[in-house]
């Protein structure tokens, strides 16, 4: 028999299941949904020891519940899904995964940058009405090489992205209110640390990586959209 038992509080497939199976210590039990629903996860919370969670909400009628628990386990940063308060009241811990996500978050950013410019969403619909677009698409296709990728935020996420931006060739710019490079680092990751005002004045992409923003500039369409 199990020593603890940790409950998946987001429903999933049987495949995710089983790649958290694999991860579990020995001694450790996986409980799972077996639907989406709120009175499954308060009925199979009673008997656990911890939470995994990603993004389904943490209420205070779900964890007046779980009265063995131990520890609330976030799957990433965010935790605006879990009610802070009853955790703090009921002496729950929460944890959270700070490096969980930020080399995928930052592949994706990518992913959608190139997809942006090299129109895939255009071209993949237009193939499935049976047409193809060899020229239609090209006055409106574009390289990042030789642009100004701006980042929004310069953690963790934001770092990733401008190691993954370095091999396009791409001059980048990031604004942070709080989080500002050494010397030695902004020569190693090629950034350039710029007002908020400046990164949107000059840049031809903006990746947000940031919670809030607490001022706004307005941002000159042409400029952005200014891409060949």
């Amino acid at each position: 028999m199990a020593e603890f038992k940790v409950i998946y509080m987001n429903y999933a497939t049987e495949d995710v299941y089983g790649i958290i199976r694999s991860q579990l210590p020995e001694g450790f039990e996986l409980v799972t949904l077996e639907k989406d629903d709120d009175g499954e996860r308060k009925e199979k919370i009673r008997d656990v020891d911890f939470i995994l969670v990603a993004t389904a909400k943490l209420t205070e009628e779900i964890l007046k519940n779980g009265k063995r628990l131990k520890l609330i386990q976030h799957q990433g940063v965010g935790y605006d899904t879990t009610d802070v308060q009853t955790a703090k009241r009921l002496g729950i811990p929460i944890g959270l995964t700070p490096e969980g996500t930020s080399i995928g978050v930052a592949e994706h950013t990518i992913l959608l940058i190139l997809a942006v410019y090299k129109k895939i969403v255009v071209a993949h619909d237009s193939l499935l009405r049976g047409e193809w677009l060899q020229f239609a698409l090209r006055p409106n296709s574009y390289e990042m090489y030789g642009k100004t990728l701006g980042l929004i935020g310069f953690g963790r996420i934001g770092r990733e992205v401008a190691k993954r931006a370095k091999p396009f060739e791409v001059r980048v710019l990031y604004y942070d209110k709080y989080i500002h490079a050494s010397p030695e680092e902004k020569e190693k990751l090629e950034v350039e640390e710029v007002s908020f005002e400046k990164l949107l004045a000059e840049s031809d992409i903006v990746s947000l990586h940031a919670q809030e923003i607490d001022q706004m500039v307005r941002i000159n369409p042409s400029r952005l959209l200014n891409l060949s």
